[in-house]
């Protein structure tokens, strides 16, 4: 008997796990959606597209989700609840590659919620998880964003791993409250609890040690190295900026390691190149990162991975691109003028110039008038020079 059960727990380690944990089973308009998805024995990564919101009739909806991959096998759906219907959901990964026994399937998988709206206490969380790596930062800025009609006090509970710098926030309407954690050596997978009148949050916090292909990220910081567990960076709009980022190889040596960047960076940020054809150990490789924040971008956060990967590793590397200040598009230009630097542009630089017109010279103004008058002169000289060509010749009398 004893073997039986061995055997029926061996195969049930073969066939593919799919679990998706939703945090709660309700969500207000307003609040932060948290979910947690874990999978076995995936044939591709999945990725933001193939994730989607259902509504009561199985139709897709147009709210948008954010996607980080946790590691290999866990990944992690977030995103502020719009102002949508009231009613029943589901959150759906779509058309899932993965292999049972040998065999490859697809399946498209759910889990039911509700979306609610409510107008007195609504709070939101940024960010809604947290991965920490050994070696990396163990300093995090938690904000809570008041979006309900009053008033409300925010109760922040933590552990003796999990250290919050504040115990209360008291957050007036349409106001951000935040709170910084340092997590201390030592700690495991944990929560960090966030509690209000109306309602709390579970805030996960992914502890996931040192690279295990021994890959360790870092920037450098008044000469000293600062190593990272994600990258967090600011440009105001139309701008473009050159990032660098350090990979430092604490393990063995690496070949053939593509770079590439998940869904939600692919559109502003570029890499300075997308393989590393040997990358060995104890060696440092400098990643300059092109961000471009061009006319497409809106404001707002973008959040993605950059993610490494030969046929022995996989690390995806979280990065967040904030954009600052207002579109030229979108009506706002007049509220933050100071931002933006308006510079003579080159010559040769004039005809791809479309962002602001080009400036007339108060020479040229000068000039023209100049010309309208000698013009205007010129006339005047031509029909005296005719009068007195008639006088001439029809005399004097006439």
């Amino acid at each position: 008997m004893k073997y039986l059960i061995f055997l029926f727990i061996l195969l049930l380690t073969c066939f593919a796990s799919a679990e998706i944990t939703i945090f709660k089973d309700e969500y207000f308009i307003g609040e932060t959606f948290q979910a947690e998805l874990n999978f076995l024995n995936l044939v591709d990564e999945i990725k933001i597209s193939d994730i989607s919101i259902l509504n009561s009739n199985g139709l897709n909806t147009n709210i948008g989700v954010l996607l980080d991959k946790i590691d290999k096998e866990k990944y992690f759906v977030y995103f502020d609840v719009p102002d949508a219907e009231q009613g029943e959901y589901k959150l759906a990964i779509n058309n899932i590659k993965y292999t049972e026994n040998g065999v490859l399937k697809k399946e498209t998988f759910t889990k039911n919620f509700r979306i609610s709206k409510r107008s007195d206490d609504i709070i939101s969380v940024n960010p809604a998880f947290i991965n920490y790596f050994a070696m990396g930062k163990n300093f995090f800025k938690m904000e809570v964003t008041n979006k309900g009609e009053n008033q409300v006090n925010v109760n922040i509970f933590g552990n003796d791993f999990l250290k919050a710098s504040k115990d209360t926030l008291t957050i007036n309407k349409e106001s951000t409250g935040y709170f910084f954690l340092e997590i201390k050596e030592g700690v495991n997978n944990d929560f960090l609890n966030i509690n209000y009148s109306s309602g709390n949050y579970k805030i996960p916090v992914y502890v996931l040690g040192s690279f295990s292909s021994g890959l360790n990220f870092f920037t450098e910081k008044n000469g000293k190295n600062e190593y990272l567990s994600s990258y967090f960076t600011e440009l105001p709009f139309g701008s473009s900026g050159e990032k660098t980022l350090f990979l430092e190889n604490k393990g063995s040596n690496l070949s053939n390691l593509k770079i590439s960047l998940s869904d939600g960076l692919s559109s502003i940020i570029k890499p300075g190149f997308d393989n590393i054809d040997l990358f060995e150990k104890n060696k440092i490789i400098s990643l300059v990162l092109f961000i471009n924040i061009n006319r497409n971008v809106q404001k707002g956060s973008y959040t993605g991975n950059i993610i490494f990967k030969n046929d022995k590793v996989d690390i995806s590397f979280p990065v967040t691109v904030s954009v600052t200040g207002s579109s030229l598009y979108d009506g706002g230009i007049a509220e933050e003028k100071e931002e933006i630097s308006i510079e003579e542009p080159a010559l040769e630089e004039t005809e791809n110039s479309t962002n602001f017109p080009e400036k007339i010279p108060k020479d040229n103004k000068l000039n023209n008038r100049q010309l309208s008058n000698l013009l205007i002169g010129l006339i005047l000289l031509i029909f005296i020079l005719v009068y007195l060509f008639i006088y001439w010749k029809t005399g004097k009398k006439r």
